[in-house]
Order: C-alpha cells, then sequence, then structure tokens
C-alpha cells in the first residue's frame, strides 16, 4: 500500500510525524507499507510557489491513500478579510475538480490573539 504523506504547514508536521511513527509500527509488524511525503498549504507555496504543487497532486493520484496535515496561515494568504480559514480552494484542487474522488473533513477556523 503506497500512502502519500502531506505534512501541511504550521501543527501540521508535528502531527503527521506521530502518524508516520504509527505506520512505522505497522510496517514492522509486517503490513506492506510504502510512503512518499510532498509540500501542500504553505509548505508548497514556499516549495513551488504554489499551495498544491503539481508534483504534490500527481503523488496524491497514484497512492492508495493519502495521510494529510493541517494546513493555513497568513503568509500565503489562506485567510479570508474576517480571519476565517479559507482553504476551499486548496480542497477543490484535490476532489470537487475530478482530480480525486475524496471524503474529507473541513473544520474552518478563526484565530484568536
Amino acid at each position: 500500500m503506497m500512502i502519500a504523506i502531506l505534512p501541511g504547514d504550521g501543527i501540521g508536521p508535528e502531527i503527521v510525524d506521530e502518524a508516520v511513527k504509527v505506520l512505522g509500527v505497522l510496517r514492522a509488524e509486517g503490513l506492506a507499507i510504502e510512503t512518499e511525503a510532498a509540500p501542500i498549504g504553505g509548505a508548497g507555496y514556499d516549495a513551488a510557489g504554489h499551495p498544491l504543487p503539481p508534483a504534490t497532486l500527481q503523488l496524491a493520484r497514484d497512492a492508495d491513500a493519502i495521510l494529510m496535515g493541517a494546513v493555513g496561515g497568513y503568509a500565503v494568504g489562506l485567510f479570508s478579510h474576517d480571519g476565517a480559514v479559507n482553504l476551499g480552494w486548496l480542497m477543490l484542487g484535490l476532489s470537487g475538480c475530478g482530480a480525486l474522488a475524496l471524503a474529507m473533513l473541513l473544520r474552518t477556523a478563526r484565530p484568536r490573539p
């Protein structure tokens, strides 16, 4: 099984690192798991100038499963004018435009000082 690891940005990589440790235990127990990581969100923007780089989308298409961390941040304009996270464009890139058939949970957030 090939799992695309998309750590995201902010707290995303920290959380995904712990999930990857669980995958390592499962691999040690004999489960055939391969992983490959790619940037998404602010990390994608930093790495390739786009929050959903073409290489990341291709990896997601080729994978059997996707482990995706949190994304969003002021640096890449992921917040709307009222402070709510505006991630619809990113999720549309993964699912709504026919790229992938996914079920996902979106939770918007309002940052507080």
